[in-house]
Parts: C-alpha cells; sequence; structure tokens
C-alpha cells in the first residue's frame, strides 16, 4: 500500500483514504484459511505483521489478527517519496519468510498493489548515484518477476484517484 507524500492528494477523498478503505475490505473478506500482511511503502517499505507481531512475515486470517491489523492501517499516516521497487522487494521477502516458515495455506498467491502510480524519478532527493528512468523500470521489473516467477503470485494493481499516473 502506497503511502507516499503523493497520497495526501484527491477530492473528495484524499488517496491514501481510499487504500485505507480498499485494504480493510479485504482483510475484513479474509477466512480463517488465508495468510497474509500488509506492506507499506514510501521511501521504505514496511511489513506490519512484522511490526504489530514481531518477525512472522505473514498471520493467519483470525478475527483477532484482521482487527489488530485493521488498527495499524487506521493508524497509518502519509509520508516521504515512492520507493515502489522496495515495496516488491518487501513483498518477495515477506512471501519467501511465509514459505519457509510454513505460514501459508499453500493456495493461491495474490498481492495486490494500492498506489497512485506516481513513482519517485531520479529527480527525488533520495535517488542513488548515476539513476536513470531505464535504470529504476528495469529494477521494478525484477522485483515484480522474481515475484510472479518464484511464487506464483498474480498481482493485481489499483490504482487510487483520478489524476493517477498510469504508465
Amino acid at each position: 500500500m502506497d503511502i507516499s507524500g503523493s497520497m495526501d492528494n484527491g477530492y473528495p477523498k484524499k488517496r491514501i483514504d481510499l487504500a485505507k478503505e480498499a485494504a480493510k475490505q479485504i482483510i475484513q473478506r479474509l477466512t480463517i484459511g488465508d495468510f497474509f500482511t500488509v506492506i507499506t511503502y514510501s521511501t521504505g517499505a514496511t511489513n506490519l505483521v512484522n511490526s504489530a507481531f514481531g518477525n512472522k512475515s505473514m498471520i493467519r486470517a483470525t478475527a483477532e489478527n484482521i482487527a489488530t491489523i485493521v488498527q495499524e492501517i487506521d493508524n497509518i499516516q502519509h509520508m516521504g517519496g515512492t520507493n515502489t521497487v522496495a515495496a516488491f522487494e518487501e513483498a518477495y521477502q515477506a512471501l519467501q519468510t511465509a514459505s519457509t516458515n510454513e505460514y501459508t495455506s499453500n493456495c493461491n498467491t495474490a498481492v495486490l498493489f494500492l498506489t497512485d502510480g506516481e513513482m519517485d524519478d531520479c529527480s527525488a532527493g533520495s535517488a542513488p548515484p548515476g539513476c536513470t528512468e531505464d535504470g529504476l523500470l528495469e529494477q521494478l521489473r525484477s522485483a515484480v518477476t522474481d515475484l510472479t516467477d518464484q511464487h506464483a503470485s498474480t498481482i493485481f494493481t489499483y490504482s487510487l484517484g483520478e489524476s493517477a499516473d498510469t504508465r
């Protein structure tokens, strides 16, 4: 879930509020047979399950676990840049750890990507030396490929806001 500064834009609802509502609606429809996590990203990426439950990467969708993560989502504030690559790398790591530690039901794997589509470019203050737009896009392609190839993941992308960047 994108929590970058640009997510504060939008009318009549801010993009961050749309993302929070969408994430909560999805999580509240999971069943006890599901495992899940929520990863937020701005300048870096954070796994909310790790923050709330320690280093578990994913948790079973019990009513108590869902309620805890919904509260975590309610407390999210927008901030920082938009490091999309970090989000996909964190998702990959969460799936790797879940698989290794058997925090999985071995069913279909889905990644729901909530964003306004405004990705940092090389002019951002956090850009590494020698950064190019093509280089950033290649990093993103590589992170997405790792996720889809090694974990047979389906990625659903939700672009939030009427001025969302769709390139």
